[in-house]
């Protein structure tokens, strides 16, 4: 079911960048028959070939990375306060270093969900902008009865 799912978001995610084909599934990108595996290559391919697209994917990119150095301080942050609270060295900081740690990562989650989601949308979105106008897409529905899946053409 998930490789059948992989393959038809893959058909569904056409788009032309200056003559060539990309196809995007998850971060990892494919531009005729280049790889480009993460996002810093991806980027690079953008900002040589094509200026429209990599001014918002790079916005979106550094929003994206930004959340994870946030999420890594507050990481950091929540587990020495951790320490101090179970070493009782602490005092009373250790609560409210916690406190800090835990909003830097509940920021840096948020941050890099919207920068990746935005990341995506700059790439699918300029599809849209490249094609003949029909647009075909996926949703999920879900009812108190069963969940299902429909394709709309």
């Amino acid at each position: 079911m998930k490789r059948i799912l992989l393959i038809l978001s893959l058909v569904t995610l056409f788009v032309a960048a200056n003559g060539q084909e990309i196809v995007r599934s998850g971060n990892h990108y494919l531009v005729g028959d280049e790889n480009y595996a993460t996002s810093t290559a991806f980027r690079g391919y953008l900002q040589n070939t094509n200026h429209e697209l990599f001014a918002s994917y790079n916005q979106a990119y550094k929003l994206g990375m930004s959340g994870w150095g946030l999420l890594a301080f507050g990481t950091a942050t929540g587990a020495t306060s951790a320490l101090w609270i179970f070493t009782q060295l602490g005092g009373i900081m250790a609560p409210v270093q916690a406190a800090i740690g835990g909003a830097a990562m509940i920021a840096g989650t948020t941050m890099l969900c919207v920068g990746y989601h935005r990341m995506h949308t700059a790439v699918d979105g300029y599809s849209v902008r490249q094609t003949s106008g029909v647009s075909a897409y996926w949703t999920i529905n879900m009812k108190p009865d069963g969940i299902g899946l429909a394709y709309h053409f």
